[in-house]
């Protein structure tokens, strides 16, 4: 059982010769800040696997942005129940 790729290594491989349905909506970084926009696609997986637009002004993901925006909503709550 030595020879068993992971599930992170086997859905690599599969992304590689899948059809890419990400391939029309990429845009560099750089290209939407000249464009004006607040988002752009890389198509990159983020440090926790997210394939997703990250934010132009400070490159993070939208969905991690989202997922912090959440926790952060609820230690506010929490603190102000306590007080």
């Amino acid at each position: 059982m030595d020879n068993v790729p992971t599930w992170d290594q086997l859905r690599k491989a599969l992304r590689l010769v899948s059809y890419d349905y990400w391939a029309g909506r990429r845009i560099t970084r750089e290209a939407a800040r000249l464009n004006g926009l607040q988002h752009f696609f890389s198509g990159v997986e983020c440090n926790n696997g997210h394939i997703a637009e990250r934010l132009v002004s400070n490159g993070m993901c939208v969905d991690c942005t989202k997922i912090k925006m959440r926790h952060d909503s609820a230690v506010k709550r929490e603190r102000r129940n306590k007080a």
